[in-house]
């Protein structure tokens, strides 16, 4: 019965929202982290520099705890600002400034983190995207249909590349700006819209080590209004 309802409200949604830009709704994912030891094992080994190492060498010893680890990732989305909630995270985002004011808990604390990415910034990383269309490729999620769009993502600055993918599955009857899914993590704006229904996420030379999205709630009316204000109230004061 949920899932009836819930195909039946993405119908309606569909039929009203028809090249619309859509600026508010909540939107709730499952998110899945996908490891494995032996690609972590020769990430570690390639490593070059001392930092790498520990960072790696903290993943593999992380990932003996777990094999898969899953929670829900909750988007608020408003005009200007998105928030985004997790079980011990809460990021206000700024799509149009790449900016992000982030709580995080640990210990029983509350900590502040703060991250724009300034123009300045854009032009050190030198950031370029590689975006592939396949209309053929279609999978159907939660009873809607949805086709393949791959995002590459490539920082190029002194220190090296980075180059970050987003596989994402959309229904672009629903025109929700893709700068407005702060899961996807892009350093810049682009051109998309569509209902994300599924990403995938990995950097390109791990890519069996990946965030999976799952989109499992879509609606344009309910809102965290009172969290939103919490936050910025909560980000603003002094620590």
């Amino acid at each position: 019965m949920i899932k009836k309802t819930f195909l039946i409200t993405l119908f309606l949604l569909s039929v009203t929202a028809f090249s619309q830009n859509i600026t508010d709704g909540y939107l709730k994912y499952s998110l899945t982290l996908k490891t494995d030891n032996s690609a972590i094992t020769q990430l570690y080994a390639q490593n070059k520099t001392k930092e790498d190492s520990l960072i790696t060498k903290a993943l593999l010893q992380a990932s003996k705890s777990f094999k898969n680890l899953s929670f829900n990732v909750e988007l608020n989305i408003y005009p200007d600002t998105v928030l985004t909630k997790t079980v011990d995270t809460k990021i206000l985002f700024i799509p149009e400034k790449q900016k992000k004011h982030t709580l995080f808990y640990k210990n029983n604390k509350e900590y502040k983190r703060f991250f724009e990415v300034t123009e300045d910034l854009k032009k050190k990383w030198n950031i370029k995207h590689k975006i592939e269309v396949d209309r053929n490729d279609k999978k159907t999620i939660n009873g809607i249909e949805a086709y393949k769009i791959v995002i590459t993502e490539i920082r190029q600055s002194s220190l090296g590349e980075l180059i970050d993918v987003n596989e994402v599955y959309v229904n672009d009857k629903i025109k929700i700006p893709f700068n407005n899914y702060e899961i996807l993590d892009l350093k810049k704006n682009i051109n998309l819209n569509g209902l994300i229904l599924e990403i995938k996420s990995y950097d390109k030379d791990s890519p069996s080590l990946y965030n999976f999205y799952e989109l499992k709630e879509y609606n344009l009316k309910k809102q965290d209004k009172k969290l939103l204000e919490s936050i910025k109230k909560r980000i603003t004061s002094t620590n």
